[in-house]
């Protein structure tokens, strides 16, 4: 069948972006008449803007870097501070912070909004690889900054156009990198094949490409860990090949094809696998040693997950393996040593006087001491430092909701398989079960990324406080339970995952924690799909929808953008089995308007450059074709992110919660 609303994925074709405009103009014309909105905003960003808010760290060297917002920094800051100073709780911070680089100047002096993106060191550590974009789309452009003057190098730097990519210094006169230098670079997910080595002083265009991977592949990268480089080769978020750069050429180590390679710790290569190889079970972390050839010849069990258990990825520190492993979804570090007389590896499990829900680490190869974040739904996120001998408090991040009244419950709902699928609600202890409470659930079921309980000081803010209630749903899809929990949703399982988001919805009205009338959910990316089926299969569950940055058009999402490289996670349009499969729950081929339609508010972004704003666009002009009153917001700039600077992020946030409490 002819779509006719094709021209919509002609991302600033004339005509679209008139289209675009004429519903961002209804949107905000309507949201902002609403009486929550302005208070909503200036609460938001008054969070947003928070003056002793948690930083976010890295390591370089003897300093820890932060990218900072705030009132005055509304794009950011890059800064940083000596490590030693960072942990001295007698020293002020606030006022040993060196600025590296404002984007908000730079942004004004060149008149484009740079958005930071990430950062890379020398091994002398005395320049940097700046990579920041045009208003947060992937494609980034690369500037080298002296680490001592604080100033590009213009002459002889290692700055680069825009390109999707990676990059890496493989010493202090050489990057190692992916970068698009003609369309065939491009493998068919837009992301660049060839690997190049870059000389100082040397054009990109007459670079060394020392490997190529498949045009059907999804994306190859490069991996420098001292003297050591790697190429990950993947042809799916799943499955790929890890090859080592040696002097002699380039080896293939020997590994299963679906694997996560984290780094080296003791001489051992440090993988975790997602299928069962030579002895080893899916989901086990383990350590390799290879020979020059790149078989095994040596290997061993680092962790065995137990049931209930997961962990998204291990951190390396100085000979030191560090995991984040989460029990029913609630995470505590384990260390792990190799102990060279008994050629095994010991694990210390940290204790703490407090049970903390630990999410993130940062570590360093080369340092044995590292930071960690901890928080849960109704505890401010910590940041902690470990070193040898001790665990120190650094900071507490700010509340700015009455989180000490929040109640907590993980509960279970029985899907159609007869899977128990995990939940946790929270609201005010004061919130009685009558079937009346506004709810918003929120739920993704995807790349084996969990939901895990983390604190947020706007959903507290703008809706707990007001007496709501908020659900997360840990539905098949993710990695809640370890790989099998995303497993059983892939390809022609994908029904799995709204099965069970249903089954979530309908246990929430039979508890009369709320009914379908005051129910909204909201989910975004893979989440935003998930919406799609929400509206498609179940309207009448919900009143109010949040559709975010979402895939919908899923017979030629493969031909959008960064699509083909999600083939490993929903299957191949071009193959009948797949096709036939996702036809049966694309929500745009099965869009139909009735009476129990909810109200959408679908939101995307021009600059989102992975999943392709044609997607939010169809939708909404075909919603609009059968009759229903949808709402569409996309924004200029923002990526994949939907926003780009505390203001933009404040509105956008306001948007969400007072069209929430307008519809529920």
């Amino acid at each position: 069948m002819e779509d006719k609303y094709l021209w919509l994925e002609e991302v600033e074709g004339v005509e679209a972006l008139k289209w675009v405009e004429q519903k961002n103009e209804h949107t905000l014309k309507h949201l902002k008449s609403l009486n929550t909105f302005k208070g909503n905003t200036e609460k938001a960003l008054e969070v947003f803007n928070d003056k002793d808010q948690l930083p976010g760290i890295f390591f370089v060297n003897d300093y820890v870097y932060n990218f900072w917002t705030d009132e005055k920094n509304n794009i950011g800051l890059l800064r940083r501070i000596l490590i030693a100073k960072f942990v001295d709780k007698s020293q002020n911070k606030d006022k040993e912070w060196e600025v590296v680089i404002d984007f908000d100047q730079l942004s004004k002096a060149e008149n484009k909004k740079w958005v930071y993106q990430g950062m890379s060191s020398s091994p002398d550590d005395k320049n940097g690889l700046i990579f920041m974009s045009d208003g947060g789309t992937d494609e980034y452009v690369t500037r080298e900054l002296n680490l001592e003057t604080l100033e590009f190098v213009e002459e002889g730097g290692f700055n680069f156009t825009p390109s999707k990519g990676w990059m890496d210094y493989l010493d202090d006169n050489r990057v190692i990198c992916t970068h698009v230098v003609t369309e065939e670079d491009n493998n068919r997910s837009g992301y660049p094949r060839r690997v190049r080595i870059v000389k100082r002083g040397e054009h990109i265009n007459n670079s060394n490409a020392i490997y190529e991977g498949d045009l059907s592949g999804a994306f190859c990268y490069p991996i420098v860990i001292d003297d050591n480089v790697f190429i990950a080769d993947r042809a799916s978020f799943y499955e790929g090949k890890l090859l080592s750069v040696k002097k002699q050429g380039i080896v293939e180590l020997e590994l299963p094809a679906k694997h996560e390679f984290y780094g080296l710790a003791s001489e051992f290569s440090i993988v975790s696998i997602n299928e069962d190889w030579h002895g080893f079970k899916s989901g086990d972390l383990i350590a390799l040693k290879f020979d020059d050839f790149g078989t095994a010849i040596d290997s061993k069990l680092i962790y065995r997950l137990k049931e209930k258990e997961s962990f998204e990825r291990a951190e390396i520190a100085k000979d030191k393996v560090l995991l984040i492993l989460d029990r029913d979804i609630r995470g505590n570090i384990l260390e792990f040593i190799f102990d060279h007389e008994s050629e095994t590896w010991k694990c210390t499990e940290l204790s703490f006087e407090i049970p903390l829900n630990v999410t993130s680490i940062v570590s360093d190869k080369d340092r044995s001491d590292y930071f960690f974040y901890s928080s849960s739904f109704n505890s401010p996120t910590a940041l902690s430092y470990k070193d040898l001998s001790s665990v120190s408090s650094i900071q507490t991040d700010n509340s700015f909701f009455k989180h000490d009244d929040i109640i907590i419950k993980q509960e279970f709902a029985k899907s159609k398989d007869g899977t128990l699928i995990p939940y946790f609600i929270m609201h005010h202890k004061d919130v009685e079960y009558t079937g009346k409470n506004k709810t918003i659930i929120y739920g993704y079921g995807g790349f084996e990324i969990s939901l895990k309980p983390n604190f947020a000081n706007i959903c507290g803010r703008l809706w707990l406080d007001k007496g709501h209630v908020y659900v997360v749903a840990n539905i098949r899809g993710g990695g809640e339970y370890g790989p099998s929990w995303h497993q059983q949703a892939l390809k022609h399982n994908r029904h799995k995952a709204y099965e069970d988001f249903f089954a979530v919805s309908e246990k929430l009205i039979e508890d009369e924690v709320t009914s379908a009338k005051h129910l909204g959910d909201w989910g975004g990316s893979n989440g935003g799909l998930l919406m799609g089926v929400c509206i498609t299969q179940r309207p009448d569950l919900y009143s109010a929808v949040i559709c975010a940055v979402p895939l919908l058009d899923m017979l030629r999402y493969h031909k959008l953008l960064a699509g083909a490289s999600w083939i490993g996670e929903y299957g191949d349009p071009e193959i009948k089995e797949d096709y036939d499969y996702l036809a049966s729950y694309s929500p745009y081929q099965n869009l139909k308007v009735g009476a129990d339609f909810p109200k959408v508010f679908f939101k995307t972004s021009t600059k989102d450059d992975r999943v392709h704003p044609g997607h939010a666009r169809k939708m909404v002009a075909k919603c609009q074709e059968l009759g229903a009153d949808v709402l569409y917001f996309e924004n200029i700039n923002g990526g994949h992110a939907g926003s780009s600077s505390n203001d933009e992020f404040a509105e956008d946030r306001a948007m969400a919660y007072s069209f929430f409490e307008e519809y529920l």
